[in-house]
C-alpha cells in the first residue's frame, strides 16, 4: 500500500484546489471550505491534516480556494460573496462528481467556511453530511441578504463578545503571571470593567439573528444529512450559539443526526496542538459512522 497522493486540481471559472487521493476506490468525497481569507490549507493545515486522515477511510478529499481567495481568480462578474462561494462551492461538487464517479459528499467548514457548508446544503441535495466549526450565522439568508443585521444585532454581538471575554478573564485568574500583570499596571482593567458590566447588565430583551435555523436544521435532518456542531470554548461563536441558537437547535440534537460537541480551552482556529488532536479525533470519529452515505 503506497498511502494517499495528492494532486492540483483546477476546475469551474479560475477555481483551483488540491485533491487528497486513497490508494483505492474512493467511498465518498470531502470538501473542505475556506475559513473567510485564509487560504485552502485551513487554520494551522487543519485540512491539510483531516484531508489525510480522511483519505486513510477511502475518502478522497478536495480542498480548494473560492474565487477571490488564495490561488482562485476573482470573479469578474461582480457576484457577492454569499451567492458565488455557494456556486463555487456546488462547482467543486461537480467536478469531484465527474472526476471520481461520487454522487454524496460531507462539506467541512470552519467560521465563514461553516456558513457557507449550511447553504450549500440547503440547496443541494448531494450533500450528505456537514461538519460546522465555529460556525457564526446559522440563518439562511433571506432574498440574497446576510442573515446579521449590524445595527439591529448590536447589543447581540456585544453582549456576546463580552461572555467570551469574561470565560477567558476568569481561567486566567488562576495564573500567577496574571496578576503580576495587574500588580504592574499592564493589565488592561478597563476592558476587564466593561466586560464584566456587559455581561451583569444584560439587555432583557436581545434580537436574535434573523431567520429560524430549527426549521432549516430540521429539514436537512428530515433529509438524512447527519451534522456535526463543534465549537471551541474560547470562541465567540460558542457564545453566538448558546444565546442565539441553542434553544432552537438542541431539541433537534435530541432527536436526529444532529450532534454538537465543544472542544475546551482553546480558541476561536484551534492554535493549540493538543486542541487540534481533539479537533481531528472528534471529526474523524463521526465521520467513521457514515456521513457521507
Amino acid at each position: 500500500m503506497s498511502g494517499p497522493s495528492e494532486q492540483i486540481a483546477q476546475f469551474g471559472a479560475g477555481l483551483v484546489g488540491v485533491t487528497t487521493i486513497p490508494d483505492q476506490e474512493p467511498t465518498g468525497g470531502v470538501l473542505f471550505l475556506n475559513a473567510g481569507l485564509l487560504p485552502r490549507i485551513g487554520p494551522n493545515r487543519l485540512h491539510v491534516t483531516l484531508a489525510r486522515r480522511f483519505a486513510l477511510r477511502g475518502l478522497v478529499g478536495l480542498r480548494f480556494d473560492f474565487a477571490g481567495v488564495g490561488d482562485s481568480a476573482p470573479r469578474r462578474d461582480g457576484m457577492p460573496f454569499h451567492e458565488h462561494s455557494v456556486a463555487d462551492t456546488q462547482a467543486a461538487m461537480e467536478w469531484m462528481a465527474t472526476r471520481y464517479r461520487l454522487d454524496r459528499f460531507t462539506i467541512v467548514g470552519l467560521c465563514v467556511g461553516g456558513d457557507v457548508a449550511l447553504q450549500v446544503a440547503s440547496r443541494d441535495e448531494r450533500v450528505a453530511g456537514l461538519v460546522l466549526v465555529n460556525a457564526g450565522d446559522l440563518s439562511l439568508r433571506q432574498e440574497g441578504q446576510p442573515a446579521f443585521d449590524a445595527a439591529r444585532d448590536q447589543q447581540l454581538l456585544e453582549y456576546v463578545n463580552a461572555r467570551t471575554q469574561m470565560r477567558y478573564y476568569v481561567t486566567r485568574m488562576f495564573d500567577p503571571r496574571s496578576w503580576r500583570r495587574v500588580v504592574s499596571g499592564k493589565s488592561n482593567l478597563g476592558a476587564i470593567r466593561s466586560a464584566v458590566q456587559r455581561v451583569v447588565r444584560r439587555p432583557q430583551k436581545i434580537a436574535s439573528p434573523s431567520g429560524i435555523p430549527r426549521t432549516d436544521l430540521a429539514r436537512l435532518t428530515e433529509r438524512g444529512v447527519r451534522t456535526l456542531m463543534i465549537y471551541s470554548d474560547g470562541s465567540t461563536a460558542w457564545d453566538l450559539f448558546r444565546v442565539g441558537y441553542e434553544a432552537e437547535v438542541s431539541p433537534l440534537a435530541r432527536q436526529g443526526p444532529l450532534r454538537v460537541e465543544v472542544v475546551k480551552n482553546t480558541d476561536h482556529v484551534f492554535t493549540l496542538i493538543q486542541a487540534q488532536r481533539s479537533l481531528v479525533e472528534t471529526i474523524d470519529g463521526w465521520l467513521a459512522g457514515g456521513a457521507t452515505g
